[in-house]
């Protein structure tokens, strides 16, 4: 199980694992996009919209991915975000939501 996998680190991890021979539960925030990449791998590749933050999503997620596979035996948490620009510049709240997703979850 891979998570932010629309792009850079996280779709080079896919790619990786499929290559492989492996099978990947693959969560992004654009589940559409990560299909498109890997139009080979339908058999091997279960890819779905999750939230970080949305613990009964995250939940079902990972039922979804068991059903699917019958087990998760790796999982690679590389969601997150960051915020561009000096850090006595972001508000409060930015640095909250960063926090939470990046750290806390």
């Amino acid at each position: 199980m891979i998570t932010g996998t629309s792009q850079g680190l996280g779709q080079e991890l896919v790619r990786a694992a499929l290559n492989r021979g492996d099978s990947v539960i693959a969560t992004s925030r654009h589940p559409r996009k990560v299909a498109a990449s890997f139009p080979d791998a339908a058999q091997r590749l279960f890819v779905v919209s999750m939230n970080l933050n949305d613990s009964k999503q995250i939940e079902e997620t990972v039922e979804g991915g068991v059903e699917w596979f019958g087990r998760i035996d790796v999982l690679v948490n590389n969601a997150g975000y960051g915020i561009l620009g000096a850090a006595e510049e972001a508000s409060d709240e930015e640095i909250a939501r960063v926090h939470e997703t990046n750290v806390k979850n």
